[in-house]
């Protein structure tokens, strides 16, 4: 009788001790599992970082002479894309230290052939509205760049766009007239 007496009893240590297991389990691959949130949380922050950072050296490089000739001062790069035919924008507008300020979103539309209009909206992170309106002929664009209700927050973006399939991107300088010249726009290559 004692030895059927012990058999629940070592069903039930199994049970505790099983129990005890899976618990440790759990905060183990609870552990787990936020170390490779935490990573990967890290790692998009770096590769963001790293697109911003190539983003603003090839606004740099790239639109260099043409800020000159505009008596503009690079403030910023924008770069963005889009996945099919309907032009859908997302667009991500970066600062001098290679931070992202604001994400926006919005569409490119043909007026006619290799012409037509950009425009884009989203918040920044300080939470403002930031518009983007212009206009592209070819693979350049123009456009403004502001905030709605910042003062001596106008900016001009000189931008190319080029397609890759249906979709494409679009990546530029985000531009300001310099300062001895407040209030005055970058000269536009259209006017």
């Amino acid at each position: 009788m004692t030895r059927f007496a012990l058999i629940p009893l070592a069903f039930f240590a199994n049970a505790c001790a099983s129990a005890e297991e899976v618990q440790h389990l759990v905060e183990e691959t609870t552990e787990e599992v936020r170390e490779g949130i935490d990573s990967y949380d890290a790692e998009t922050d770096r590769n963001a970082r790293n697109r911003n950072k190539a983003a603003l050296s090839y606004a740099e490089r790239e639109f260099r002479n043409e800020l000159a000739e505009r008596d503009c001062d690079l403030v910023g790069a924008v770069q963005g894309n889009w996945h099919d035919r309907r032009f859908r924008l997302n667009m991500t507008v970066i600062d001098t230290n290679a931070e992202s300020i604001a994400k926006l979103e919005g569409s490119m539309q043909y007026d006619a052939n290799n012409t037509g209009e950009i425009w884009a909206k989203g918040r920044t992170f300080s939470n403002s509205t930031m518009v983007l309106e212009g206009d592209w002929v070819n693979n350049a664009i123009e456009a403004d760049l502001f905030t709605v209700g910042a003062a001596n927050s106008d900016r001009t973006v000189f931008a190319k766009k080029m397609h890759r399939g249906l979709g494409g991107k679009m990546i530029g300088a985000v531009a300001r007239s310099e300062e001895r010249r407040v209030g005055k726009e970058c000269r536009s290559r259209w006017s």
